[in-house]
């Protein structure tokens, strides 16, 4: 399950939305296939968008999910059963 924060999230840390308690909360009772990327936003050096995501912060999140994937036990199965 992927969070997507948006706006204020992405740039006051000290922000707690109830969409962001709410992922952290299931979270804690549904296992560990779970990716937030707020902290690597709030992190990052560019400017954040205020409405839909820019081409900077899309990059970022399609990165962090590019990585979680490929960390998956179900990613390598796959990979181990197409040789």
């Amino acid at each position: 399950m992927l969070y997507l924060p948006s706006g204020p999230e992405l740039v006051d840390p000290g922000l707690r939305t109830p969409g962001g308690r709410f992922f952290q909360q299931y979270q804690k009772t549904h296992g560990n296939l779970f990716l937030n990327p707020r902290q690597a936003l709030l992190e990052a050096a560019f400017k954040k968008s205020e409405e839909h995501y820019e081409p900077n912060e899309t990059k970022l999140i399609s990165q962090l999910v590019y990585r979680f994937i490929h960390r998956l036990p179900s990613w390598k199965q796959f990979l181990n059963s197409r040789q």
